[in-house]
C-alpha cells in the first residue's frame, strides 16, 4: 500500500464516522521528504480518493514564514493565498488547496489527523475548558485559543508548538483548538489511531453525563401546524424551503424557557456556523406568532433562521435544498451534544461574537459551503 492510499484510507475511516467529522470538516495530511499532500478544499473525507489530495512543495511553504504580510487582514490572507497556490507541485494546479494547509505545514509527523469530535469539542468549547486540558493532557499537547482561520490560526499554532517545544524539550502531537477541534499528529496510521483514541478516551473518563438523543416524537398537529407557518413565513414568491422536524430528550430538557436554552443559544465552531447558522430562533409561542419573530431575527442577524427551536416540541431544520436542510439538523444535533459534555466543564463557550463575523464574511468558508 503507498502512502497516498493509506491517507486516503485513513481518511475515508475517520471521515465516514460522525462522531470525529461532519459534513466538509476535518482534513489529513501526508508528508515525504519533498511534498505535502493534503486534502483539497471542498472535498468531504468520508468518500475522498487519491486524485483529491493536493500536492504542495514543503519549501515553499515553509518559505511563506519567512515572508511579511501586509498588516490588513484582507491583504494578508490574499498574499498567503497566493503563496498557498504558488506551492502547488506540477499536476495539481487545477486543486484548490486547504486553508489548514500551514497548519498541517509546520508539524513534522508524517501523518496529520484534524477532526471535529463533538466529544472533544465539549471541552474546546466550554468555560473552564483550558484548564481540565492541562490537567488531562500534561505532557506532549498544545491549547491555541479561538482565532480567526486562515494564516493567523496557523501562525498562532506555531508559535505555540515553537514556545512548548523551547520550554518542555518535548514534540507536540496534540493540539486542541478552542471552538474548533482536535490535531494530532504520528508518523505512522497505527500511532496516529492510537494517539486519537487516547484523546477521546481521555476526555470521554472525565465526563459527568453522556448526551441522551432519543428521539421523541413530534405530535402530528403539532408538526404540520409549525411546518406550515415556517414554510408560509421564510418563502419568497417561487421559492422552495425544506423543513425536517426533530425531537429529542436532550432538547426538550433544553427548551422549556429562554434561560434553559441558553446552552445552545449560539455557534461553537466554524462548521455550526457555516452549516446550521451562527444563532437559531427560539420561539415559546404559537405559530401565529411567528410572522413577526422571523422579521425581528431577520431585522437583526441579517438572513433566516437555520434551525427554529420551538418550546415542549423540538426543533425544525431549515433549508434551500434537503441537503442544506439536513445538515443543518446534524450539526444542530451536534449542537446539543457539545453543549451536554461541556456540562463536565464549566458550561458552554461559544465563539466570541467577533470571530463569527469573520467567518460569516470570510470568502473561504462561503467557499466549502457551496460544495455542499
Amino acid at each position: 500500500m503507498t502512502a497516498l492510499n493509506e491517507l486516503a484510507e485513513l481518511s475515508r475511516y475517520y471521515g465516514s464516522n460522525p462522531d470525529y467529522v461532519l459534513a466538509g470538516g476535518g482534513n489529513t495530511s501526508y508528508k515525504d521528504e519533498e511534498h505535502l499532500y493534503i486534502k483539497a478544499s471542498g472535498t468531504f473525507m468520508a468518500d475522498i480518493e487519491e486524485d483529491d489530495f493536493v500536492q504542495m512543495n514543503r519549501s515553499r511553504l515553509d518559505a511563506i514564514w519567512e515572508k511579511t504580510y501586509p498588516p490588513d487582514p484582507e491583504q494578508r490572507e490574499a498574499a498567503v493565498k497566493q503563496d498557498l497556490l504558488a506551492a502547488r507541485a506540477p499536476g495539481s494546479q487545477s486543486k484548490r488547496p486547504s486553508v489548514e494547509t500551514l497548519l498541517h505545514s509546520l508539524l513534522p509527523h508524517r501523518f496529520v489527523l484534524h477532526t471535529h469530535p463533538a466529544l472533544v469539542n465539549g471541552l474546546a468549547c466550554s468555560k473552564d475548558g483550558e484548564k481540565a486540558f492541562h490537567r488531562l493532557f500534561p505532557e506532549g499537547a498544545v491549547w491555541v485559543p479561538v482565532v480567526n482561520p486562515g494564516y493567523t490560526l496557523a501562525k498562532t499554532i506555531k508559535d505555540a508548538v515553537d514556545t512548548h517545544c523551547e520550554e518542555c524539550q518535548e514534540n507536540v502531537e496534540i493540539i486542541i483548538l478552542q471552538n474548533h477541534g482536535l490535531v494530532v499528529g504520528a508518523d505512522t496510521r497505527e500511532g496516529l489511531d492510537a494517539l486519537h483514541e487516547r484523546v477521546m478516551q481521555t476526555i470521554d473518563s472525565a465526563l459527568l453525563r453522556q448526551p441522551d438523543l432519543t428521539e421523541v416524537p413530534i405530535d402530528e398537529r403539532t408538526e404540520s401546524e409549525w411546518a406550515t407557518a415556517i414554510r408560509r413565513a421564510m418563502c419568497a414568491e417561487n421559492q422552495a424551503i425544506h423543513i425536517l422536524p426533530s425531537s429529542n430528550r436532550e432538547i426538550l430538557r433544553m427548551a422549556g424557557d429562554e434561560k434553559q436554552i441558553t446552552p445552545v443559544s449560539s455557534a461553537f465552531t466554524p462548521d455550526h456556523i457555516v452549516y446550521s447558522g451562527h444563532r437559531p430562533l427560539y420561539v415559546q409561542d404559537g405559530p401565529e406568532k411567528l410572522p413577526a419573530l422571523l422579521a425581528e431575527y431577520c431585522s437583526r442577524e441579517g438572513s433566516d433562521p437555520r434551525i427554529i427551536i420551538v418550546k415542549d416540541a423540538g426543533f425544525f431544520a431549515c433549508g434551500n435544498t434537503k441537503r442544506e436542510a439536513e445538515l443543518a439538523r446534524i450539526l444542530f444535533l451536534d449542537t446539543i451534544k457539545i453543549a451536554v459534555y461541556a456540562e463536565s466543564f464549566g458550561g458552554s463557550r461559544f465563539m466570541p461574537p467577533e470571530h463569527i463575523r469573520f467567518i460569516l464574511e470570510w470568502e473561504a468558508e462561503a467557499f466549502r459551503k457551496t460544495r455542499t
